[in-house]
Order: structure tokens, then C-alpha cells, then sequence
């Protein structure tokens, strides 16, 4: 497997890779007032000024918090996560919920939401850009859609303006987008639990952002938090296929170089799985399928 020339990709807890959950990514989601935003390059110490772009009263405590995880992230990656072309929201508006950090990174397409306070989120935002930088290199579909994205956010970052990122992927990819976003969630939220030691991560941080829901227990890869149910939602598409994967990837690690091998051996195992799959099918298949498939091919000797 060869490391890809890197771009920088993050995506989110409540997010597929290239869109907002279950619906295109368009201007009618955006309010009136994130819309019409524009940045400017922040003034803080300790960070590199020139790779934010902020809306104001964007705290610089919050770009420094971002930078740690960061560090924590990178250090126990097997690729590289360049900080570089890092736009940040101060107030984001989604079908009437009001969010604090709507975080783009123009350089290689990637939009992530979440609290002000879940560093957890971030870790899985992180999980994403890894996941991408591997597969871009490795299929030449995912390279695609990377590229294409990248060149609409970058407009975002050239102008200084939300109005750009506004604008939806080519329809044509749609299919593609759709297929992979089950396995960029499912990785991101492998990679949290990796970097925490805690295969209930990613399920504790959405528990906090979004407690009427109860069936965000199926981010958990604990066997007592799933039913054997799943959805075509990226979120839940493979549920119930977790805990096998804590069965036979995860372990508690000490050492960044142990997160590495967990991280990189999980990564071949689920591209194999997708690009085979997307080979033969070029659509998303039923969740039920998928995690049918998935199992059966962890319980091979």
C-alpha cells in the first residue's frame, strides 16, 4: 500500500464524509446568517495564525484546544494529518439547531460539526482525515470525489466567504458518497475508541450532544449497547457489526506505535471490504447485508 501525497480531510459525528446526515448539503440547510459570514485570520499565540481562518468571537483558547488534539491524533496516525486551510465558525444554524465550531478544512474537502466542548468529537473528526489520505491513495473512486470537493471548498478559503460552501457535490458522485459514508463513520468512530482506550467513545460523546437519542447506543462497540439493528443512516449502518470488530481489532494500548498498528491493520481490512464490495454492487447495499458480510468475514479463521 502505497501513503498518498496527504490532503487534509476531517468529517463528523453527525455527518457523512462529504454531506450533512441523510441530506445534500445545500444552501437551504444554512441560515440566513452563516451564509452571509466571512473570516479573517486569527491573532493568537502558541498557533499558527496563518491556517485558521475564524469568524469573530472564535476564542483562541478553542483553536489552541483543536491544535492539542491535533498532536494527540497525529502522533498515533499512520499517515499525516496536515494542519493547513482550517476554517471555524462561530455560530452554525442546521434545520433550526443552533451549533458552536462549524469547522471546514478547505484543503481536501471536509466540514465537521459538533459542541464546543466535545474533544471526543474532534478525535473522530481526525478519524475521518485518516481514513481519507489512506483510501485517496489507495482507490482511484475516493480520489475523485477528494479532488472534486477540495476544489469547491477551496473556493471557500480563496473568498473568505460561506457562500461557496454552500455549493453540493456533482450529482454523478452521489452514488459513490452515499456508499462509502457507512465505512467513513464506522472507521472514524474506530479510531476514537482506539485513541481513547474506550470502545463507548464516540457513543458517550453524541450521548452529551444529543440525549433524547436513545439509539445512538449503537455507536458503542460494546455487545451489551447493540441490538442486531442497523439503518441505511451512515451513524448505524454498521451497528451491530462492532463488537466482533472490538473482538478482533481492538486491544488497550500504551503506545502510539500500538495505536498505529491497530489503526492501520483495521484500515486494510474495511477498504478491502469496501472497495470489493463497491466493485460489484456501485451502490449501497442493505445495512443488514453489509453487516452480514462484515461478520462473516471477521469470523474467518
Amino acid at each position: 500500500m502505497r501513503l498518498p501525497e496527504f490532503k487534509t480531510i476531517i468529517c463528523i459525528i453527525i455527518t457523512a464524509a462529504f454531506a450533512l446526515p441523510s441530506k445534500s448539503y445545500a444552501a437551504d440547510n444554512l441560515s440566513s446568517e452563516t451564509a452571509k459570514s466571512s473570516f479573517a485570520h486569527p491573532k493568537c499565540e502558541g498557533i499558527d495564525n496563518s491556517v485558521f481562518l475564524i469568524e469573530d468571537g472564535v476564542l483562541c483558547a478553542t483553536l489552541l484546544r483543536f491544535s492539542k488534539i491535533h498532536t494527540e491524533v497525529q502522533t498515533a496516525s499512520p499517515v499525516a494529518i496536515p494542519m493547513n486551510k482550517i476554517l471555524f465558525y462561530k455560530n452554525y444554524v442546521w434545520e433550526g439547531i443552533a451549533y458552536n465550531n462549524f469547522l471546514t478544512l478547505a484543503e481536501g474537502g471536509h466540514r465537521g460539526l459538533w459542541p464546543e466542548r466535545q474533544n471526543l468529537v474532534w478525535i473522530h473528526e481526525l478519524g475521518h482525515a485518516i481514513f481519507n489520505n489512506l483510501l485517496a491513495a489507495d482507490f482511484a473512486e475516493h480520489q475523485a470525489v477528494v479532488d472534486m470537493d477540495a476544489k469547491r471548498l477551496k473556493k471557500t478559503w480563496d473568498s473568505k466567504n460561506t457562500d461557496t460552501d454552500a455549493e453540493p457535490l456533482s450529482p454523478e458522485v452521489e452514488p459513490y458518497t452515499s456508499f462509502v459514508s457507512g465505512y467513513h463513520e464506522l472507521f472514524a468512530d474506530f479510531v476514537t475508541a482506539v485513541i481513547t482506550n474506550d470502545l463507548d467513545a464516540t457513543f458517550s460523546s453524541y450521548d452529551k450532544f444529543d440525549t433524547k437519542n436513545a439509539s445512538s447506543k449503537r455507536l458503542s462497540f460494546k455487545k451489551e449497547n447493540q441490538n442486531q439493528t442497523c439503518e441505511s443512516w451512515q451513524h448505524f449502518y454498521f451497528s451491530f457489526s462492532r463488537p466482533t470488530i472490538a473482538d478482533k481489532f481492538f486491544k488497550n494500548t500504551k503506545t502510539n506505535e500500538e495505536k498505529k498498528l491497530l489503526i492501520i491493520n483495521f484500515y486494510k481490512f474495511i477498504s478491502e471490504d469496501l472497495i470489493k464490495t463497491w466493485n460489484a454492487q456501485h451502490k449501497q447495499i442493505d445495512c443488514y447485508q453489509a453487516n452480514a458480510q462484515l461478520i462473516e468475514k471477521l469470523n474467518r479463521p
